[in-house]
């Protein structure tokens, strides 16, 4: 009997779920980085109350549910408007009872580009991971967008003995969810990685992260994901399970 074939994802432990959808792949996590909360102070806390922000912005699922868990309970109950980087962000915040908008382009770009549409005249709070990529601060430092940073938690590579999974020949393929997962998979198989690449499918959640997988001259393969990792491992089965 053949054996199913298995993609492996490489989410932080505390981000990965088994997928509710069928499919013909079977899905293993072997995470290549690690989240640490960073612990808020009541002078931050008292800091973010007094900024008084228009609206919060979260660039991932962890993000929103610390703001949510950490921070809201204890500012000020005056409503403010909710942005999310795609559809699995926004669901963090719409289960605490409140809408979120996300942008069509769900990258770090379409989502500054949304907010200096609709947030000209507010101020922001753009609660994120401490390895945030810069191009939200500069666009809207140039739109002239007021904005507050807070880091949310911490984000580090790891070793992984699991990833060694990927040279198995059932493996299918692996799913990358940011440049420092495609890092860290280059840093644990070292010279095996231009090895094993050419048998395995490399799928990628966003344009970021595919770019970083050719800057190591890795093949991205198809399809490439919207920011939503649900999403992504849905339109990969159905486009090879057929």
């Amino acid at each position: 009997m053949e054996e199913r074939k298995f993609i492996i994802s490489t989410r932080p432990a505390g981000k990965f779920s088994e997928p509710e959808t069928g499919c013909c792949f079977d899905l293993v996590n072997a995470p290549l980085t690690e989240i640490s909360e960073v612990p808020f102070t009541d002078d931050q806390v008292k800091a973010i109350d007094e900024f008084d922000p228009d609206c919060v912005v979260f660039t991932s699922e962890k993000g929103a549910a610390l703001f949510f868990s950490e921070i809201d309970p204890h500012l000020s109950g005056r409503p403010r408007n909710y942005y999310g980087i795609g559809p699995s962000t926004c669901r963090e915040v719409m289960e605490n009872g409140l809408s979120c908008k996300f942008p069509e382009v769900r990258t770090s770009e379409g989502l500054a580009n949304f907010l200096a549409r609709n947030e000209r005249n507010s101020k922001l709070l753009l609660f994120r991971s401490s390895r945030a990529n810069s191009v939200l601060d500069e666009i809207l430092d140039r739109e002239k967008i007021e904005f507050q940073n807070i880091t949310a938690y911490n984000v580090s590579q790891i070793k992984s003995k699991e990833i060694m999974r990927a040279t198995e020949p059932d493996c299918f393929g692996v799913i990358f969810t940011s440049s420092m997962e495609v890092e860290s998979f280059v840093g644990n198989l070292g010279d095996k990685v231009l090895e094993i690449a050419p048998g395995i499918k490399l799928f990628s959640i966003g344009e970021p992260t595919s770019e970083t997988l050719k800057k190591h001259s890795l093949a991205v393969s198809e399809p490439i994901g919207n920011s939503d990792f649900d999403d992504l491992f849905e339109e990969i089965c159905s486009l090879y399970c057929s």
